[in-house]
């Protein structure tokens, strides 16, 4: 991997989940990447802080938090996360729209997501 911004494809790792999420659904992800994770996490934003305050927002400008982070393991090169959905919209995949912002952030410090599986639990 070239040490220059190389920006990931979306599609290359993230696949629509094959269960159904509605609100109250727990989803736990586990993301492998390539990169310095653990140092990344010492930053003020690390992959916590982003599960814990991510939002987006809809085309009328709502600000949506769909997620609740509950439990959070990371190490250099993975995490898992389980989030709850508080919100769900039936026309959007908010898991992907939160793989997509992720990438963009971990490419902005070489960091680049190799694996991304998501399971209710």
């Amino acid at each position: 991997m070239s040490m220059g911004i190389s920006w990931d494809n979306i599609n290359d790792v993230y696949s629509v989940p094959n269960f159904e999420v509605k609100k109250g659904t727990v989803v736990k992800i586990k993301v492998s990447v390539e990169g310095d994770l653990k140092e990344f996490e010492r930053s003020p934003l690390g992959t916590r802080t982003i599960l814990n305050n991510w939002s987006y927002h809809t085309d009328n400008g709502k600000e949506i938090k769909p997620f609740k982070l509950v439990n959070y393991l990371g190490s250099d090169s993975y995490f898992e996360a389980e989030l709850m959905y508080v919100k769900k919209d039936k026309e959007k995949d908010e898991l992907k729209l939160l793989c997509q912002d992720l990438m963009d952030v971990y490419n902005m410090e070489q960091i680049s997501i190799k694996k991304w599986e998501a399971k209710t639990i």
